[in-house]
Order: C-alpha cells, then sequence, then structure tokens
C-alpha cells in the first residue's frame, strides 16, 4: 500500500517525485505514514450480499446516538483518568480527587446521554414511519423523500440516526447543565466519601493557586 500525491487534475496511482521544496519535518511525516500502512496487513472484503448487509448492520448500529455514547464514553472512561493518573505535577491527594472527578464526569455524561440519546432515537423512529398511520407517524418525513425510502431503507434508517442525533445533541444543551452538572458534583461527593478523600479542601487549595 503506497500513498498517492493528490492534486488539483488528477490522482495518481504511480506517486512522483519528492517535489525539491519538501522540507525534512514534511518528508519524516510522509514516511512515517508509509512505515504505518507497510505494517498493515492487505485486505480484500467479498463484495457478496450477505457481507455487505453485515457491515451495514454493523454500520448502522454504531451510527445510532446511544451506541455512539457508549463508544466515546468507554474510550473517556479508559484513557482520562489514565492521562490524570500520569500527572506528577500534582500531590497524591490532589490526584485521587481529580481522577474520581474525571470518571464521575464520565459516567454522569454517559448514563444520561444514553437516556436522552435512546429516548431521542425512539421519538424520531416512531415519527418517522413510511407506513404509519397515527397522526405523528410520518411528522419528521419530508413528503418528497417517502417513495424514494422505500425504494432503499438503507438511506432512511441513515437519515433516521441523522435527525436523532440532532435531536439529541438539541436536548443536550439543556441537559449538561439541568441534569450532568448536579449528578457529576453527586458521583464525585460519593466516591470522594467512598475513598476517604475530602474534595472540599483540594477544590479550597486549588481556588487559592488561581
Amino acid at each position: 500500500m503506497n500513498i498517492q500525491p493528490i492534486t488539483q487534475n488528477n490522482i495518481s496511482s504511480y506517486g512522483s517525485p519528492t517535489p525539491p521544496n519538501n522540507n525534512g519535518v514534511r518528508r519524516f511525516i510522509n514516511n512515517t505514514k508509509q512505515k504505518v500502512l507497510d505494517i498493515l496487513p492487505n485486505k480484500t472484503l467479498k463484495g457478496d450480499q450477505n457481507n455487505i448487509d453485515k457491515w451495514n448492520k454493523i454500520s448502522d448500529k454504531i451510527s445510532r446516538p446511544a451506541e455512539n455514547k457508549i463508544i466515546v464514553g468507554t474510550s473517556a472512561l479508559i484513557l482520562q483518568p489514565t492521562i490524570d493518573m500520569c500527572n506528577h505535577k500534582v500531590d497524591k491527594e490532589t490526584k485521587k480527587v481529580s481522577i474520581l472527578r474525571t470518571i464521575s464526569k464520565i459516567l454522569a455524561g454517559t448514563i444520561v446521554g444514553l437516556i436522552v440519546r435512546g429516548g431521542s432515537y425512539k421519538l424520531v423512529q416512531e415519527m418517522t414511519k413510511i407506513d404509519g398511520v397515527r397522526k405523528y407517524s410520518q411528522s419528521l418525513l419530508a413528503k418528497d423523500f417517502i417513495e424514494e425510502f422505500k425504494n432503499n431503507p438503507q438511506k432512511l434508517k441513515n437519515y433516521i440516526n441523522a435527525v436523532s442525533n440532532i435531536t439529541a445533541i438539541a436536548a443536550m444543551c439543556i441537559t449538561n447543565f439541568a441534569v450532568d452538572a448536579p449528578f457529576t458534583k453527586y458521583l464525585t461527593n460519593k466516591f470522594c466519601k467512598a475513598a476517604n478523600v475530602n474534595d472540599s479542601e483540594i477544590i479550597k487549595k486549588e481556588e487559592s493557586n488561581e
């Protein structure tokens, strides 16, 4: 696998000579990218319908608001406390409180996010039923696209995912302040109490240093 240069006119499949003004940093970046690509195994996916359907299902799942939040929340729960743990510029007590706060914030955001995003997806799903007979079954369906959605169910799924994500983001502009913040504070107090650390003293110390 090779990195191909892209110009305004064409995409070369053979590569081109390194431009004379290519400095050392750019050359190092390109060489690094190429080495990473060389390590990756060459893989050709089968193009049969079963395989396509399987990948479409995976794509649909991870594109949904709630499932997407689980992925983001899990990644944050692994990485962010680890980063706090490696901070050697603070004392042990402050580091412990910082880790607990981070965990509380991620848990609160993920739990509330799952409820809001999952609810948004269900709501949008109920309002985008092509064959629905209820009053609001087609409230979020553009009439010009109904026939197109009937012929292309995957496009309808993508539409539902997009609209539910937008709806969830709008709702979370409110819940981030109304629910997430107090829930984070509640969890932080609980975790600090369980870990036998005084977070209020740490807050006072941080405020005095500002």
